[in-house]
């Protein structure tokens, strides 16, 4: 009998940024060069997404958006927690593509598909990074339109349906 020593459990598939793209780039590198380059990977992501968003929302780069590349080297990154820095700047990059679409006047039903299969990109990455996106959305309608268009803020939830449902699966 196994069964003493042997558990199987299934869980929430988040948290998986790293043995994703990990792998993906060990099909063809090294085992430590793929962790390197995830690495390095993180640290640009988590710099060049405020830079991005500040773009977006103010057309132009800013000294916030710069301002951000001193938090980079902080406690999550020092204590390993590279999945959560990468979902939270995959967020912020999702937000910022969210905006440019709203701003260009893309169909609603193109913007909830790019942005459902953001979300998931994001609840795969880290179930952090899925909450920010989610906030993000959500502040940014709620602030435009408050409870005047319940019509569009359902519409701009339901991209965030897929992964929920994932969540309550497997919860």
């Amino acid at each position: 009998h196994f069964s003493p020593y042997f558990d199987f459990e299934i869980g929430v598939p988040t948290n998986l940024a790293i043995d994703a793209l990990a792998l993906l780039f060990a099909a063809f590198l090294p085992v430590d060069i793929a962790g390197r380059l995830f690495l390095s990977l993180v640290i640009g992501f988590t710099m060049a997404a405020p830079l991005f968003l500040s773009k977006v929302v103010h057309g132009k780069l800013t000294i916030m958006g710069l301002l951000f590349s001193v938090f980079i080297f902080n406690d999550a990154f020092l204590m390993g927690f590279l999945n959560f820095l990468f979902g939270t700047a995959l967020a912020i990059f999702g937000f910022g593509l969210h905006l440019i679409m709203d701003k260009r006047g893309t169909n609603a039903w193109k913007r909830v598909l790019v942005g459902t299969l953001i979300a998931i990109a994001v609840f795969v990455s880290h179930i952090y990074g899925f909450a920010v996106y989610g906030i993000c959305i959500g502040s940014y309608y709620l602030a435009r339109l408050g409870f005047r268009d319940l019509k569009k803020l359902a519409l701009n939830a339901v991209q965030f349906i897929p992964a929920s449902i994932l969540l309550a699966l497997f919860v």
